[in-house]
């Protein structure tokens, strides 16, 4: 069973635990409660596994043209288009490929430029964005590093990293309606709030982002490579 997003029922959550109670809500958004305090980065991680009963009566009549159409443009975003996908731009990838690094570089301080770093970014920040929109905002980028780590460091590890954020993402969105995606959060930082439909948006946005940048820095390599002697 995977570890990370496991969707057992003992990591399932209901929706009255990240909710305040109806009355106690401002109109056309909700409060949000943070998620209990979990010891380590896989009970918060599972705690996003899909819902198994909502707090709803109403859950099936409820309005999810919104969600459904971030869910295909999520999935378009991480592997369903062939030219432009997170995966895609993956394609046929070799571990020294992934491991390369440009001569000169600048961006996060612990970023050396390749894109063995860029996947493991990409999907440790679905977890890490997801913690903080709807969880107890205390899973750190060290514990997604070491976790990381201990699952070898390597492009196999970064990937399945990735893969497991993006269906983290799209299990969360079976969790919600369309009303849902109006609740706001505090944004990690700290320059107002942002709506949950924001929030998605923002992470289809960061897989995309992060193709063309892959793709970028394949043909770059290739280019050094042919240029030399």
């Amino acid at each position: 069973m995977d570890e990370w997003a496991s969707s057992g029922r003992r990591g399932r959550i209901r929706t009255g635990d990240l909710l305040l109670p109806k009355q106690a809500r401002s109109p056309g958004c909700a409060t949000l409660r943070p998620l209990p305090n979990y010891t380590n980065v896989s009970q918060r991680v599972k705690a996003f596994a899909p819902l198994s009963a909502l707090t709803y009566d109403s859950f099936a009549m409820a309005t999810r043209t919104i969600v459904e159409r971030l869910k295909r443009d999520l999935e378009a975003a991480y592997r369903g288009s062939q030219w432009h996908s997170f995966r895609s731009a993956l394609k046929d990838i070799t571990p020294e490929e992934a491991s390369w690094t440009p001569p000169a570089f600048k961006g996060f301080p612990w970023m050396r430029g390749s894109i063995l770093e860029i996947v493991f970014h990409v999907g440790g920040d679905s977890f890490y964005q997801l913690d903080y929109a709807l969880g107890d905002r205390r899973l750190t980028w060290e514990e997604l590093q070491r976790r990381y780590q201990a699952e070898g460091g390597d492009l196999q590890a970064a990937i399945k990293l990735a893969e497991e954020g993006y269906q983290t993402l799209q299990r969360v969105l079976d969790s919600l309606t369309d009303e849902d995606l109006a609740r706001t959060y505090p944004t990690p930082e700290g320059k107002g709030e942002r709506s949950l439909e924001d929030f998605f948006r923002m992470m289809i946005e960061h897989h995309l982002y992060h193709a063309g940048q892959i793709v970028y820095a394949r043909c770059l390599q290739q280019g050094l490579q042919e240029e030399q002697p």
